[in-house]
């Protein structure tokens, strides 16, 4: 038994994105924000068991209150990304500048992970990745603008390949 963003990352490593990488963050997207880290191909669970939740780190600050990312997306996708996504895709101006602050906190939330843990790469899954074009350029450019080594920075940010991949994942316990 394990979670959903471990059983992606397993997925992922086995037979997606990942699977040629040593070490790897995952972040999933969906009703909330998940994730996983792996080192040297192992999934890194903590000492708790709840290691690699990228979602409960703090990445503002609003009106003197420390917010968490997953609190942000919450606030700026109304707690319905799919229906977010739909309206930014049919052009308002709204939703495409939600998305695209999304991405900026995200992109911030893990430069502070590959500062942290040095990675090889990120996939990014989830119900959430079919509106993957709103965000993911912000993502990237947030996360290189906030890492500390040059040699970080060449890190790389993929969507997952697999559907079904948490699915998969428990498959392979």
């Amino acid at each position: 038994m394990d979670n959903d963003a471990n059983c992606f990352l397993r997925a992922e490593l086995a037979l997606g994105a990942v699977k040629n990488s040593a070490s790897a963050v995952a972040v999933t997207l969906g009703t909330g924000i998940g994730g996983a880290i792996s080192i040297n191909r192992v999934i890194y669970q903590g000492v708790h068991g709840s290691a690699g939740e990228p979602g409960f780190m703090v990445v503002d600050v609003v009106d003197g209150t420390p917010m968490n990312l997953e609190e942000i997306y919450h606030n700026l996708l109304q707690a319905n990304p799919l229906s977010k996504a739909e309206e930014a895709f049919r052009g308002d101006e709204l939703a495409i500048k939600a998305y695209q602050e999304f991405g900026k906190f995200l992109g911030l939330a893990l430069a502070s992970v590959v500062n942290l843990i040095d990675p090889e790469i990120i996939v990014i899954g989830g119900s959430a990745m079919h509106s993957g074009e709103l965000f993911l350029t912000e993502v990237k450019k947030n996360l290189k603008a906030k890492i500390l080594s040059p040699k970080l920075k060449k890190i790389k940010v993929v969507p997952g390949k697999l559907e079904n991949a948490g699915a998969i994942g428990a498959a392979l316990l």
